[in-house]
């Protein structure tokens, strides 16, 4: 990007990690997060959100999850977008346990489920 004369800062990059999730491209999706590692930018709740929904896209559940928790292990806090996220890979691993062990943790953090993840769950 700098070679066109674009900075490189969170806001590109994130719109970048939109672009691999819509292309379910998680290969570029986790390069991207390492580029911006290696270059001292933060990942933020959405770089992350993003890495999960684009695992998702690709029905590798195992992956998503993992970036749920390096998302959290890296001091960042999920959201409710991230919280569906999660959901949505035990759901599609027909993890039961998994799910109802999500929403007490999302309802422990103070969220409520919403329509999206009470859609989810069914």
């Amino acid at each position: 990007m700098e070679e066109y004369g674009l900075g490189i800062d969170i806001l590109s990059l994130n719109a970048l990690m939109m672009c691999h999730v819509r292309n379910s491209n998680s290969a570029n999706a986790v390069s991207t997060v390492d580029m911006m590692i290696k270059s001292g930018i933060e990942p933020n709740l959405m770089t992350w959100t993003s890495l999960m929904r684009t695992f998702i896209r690709e029905n590798d559940m195992t992956s998503g999850k993992r970036a749920f928790q390096m998302m959290q292990s890296r001091g960042i806090k999920p959201d409710i977008n991230a919280y569906r996220a999660y959901i949505q890979c035990f759901v599609g691993e027909e993890d039961l346990n998994g799910v109802m062990s999500v929403l007490s943790d999302l309802e422990m953090a103070g969220f409520r489920p919403d329509e999206g993840i009470c859609k989810l769950a069914r």
